[in-house]
């Protein structure tokens, strides 16, 4: 909705994008059947669909669960520490 809010809640789709997006292409591209592993795949907004499948595939995003994915659900702090570890470990940081 084209609005800066710095103190907003984010989602775990939300920074699964950021996070991919920061990947370029620095890693191998997602067959597609990543969120098939997920019961709550369909919960998944279109426009994040390749971001999450990136991020899942490199293993910077998991499920909360073997089965659970929550991509609607807030980012906790330890989640979004643990994404931008992943990220940073992927990149050789």
């Amino acid at each position: 909705d084209n609005l800066f809010a710095p103190n907003a809640l984010i989602t775990r789709e939300q920074m699964a994008v950021m996070i991919a997006h920061s990947l370029g292409r620095k890693t191998p591209a997602a067959v597609g059947l990543e969120l098939k592993a997920f019961n709550d795949a369909s919960h998944v907004s279109g426009w994040a669909v390749n971001g999450m499948e990136d991020a899942i595939n490199v293993g910077i995003v998991s499920g909360i669960s073997a089965d659970y994915l929550a991509p609607q659900a807030n980012a906790t702090r330890a989640q979004a520490a643990t994404m931008v570890f992943q990220l940073l470990t992927v990149l050789g940081k």
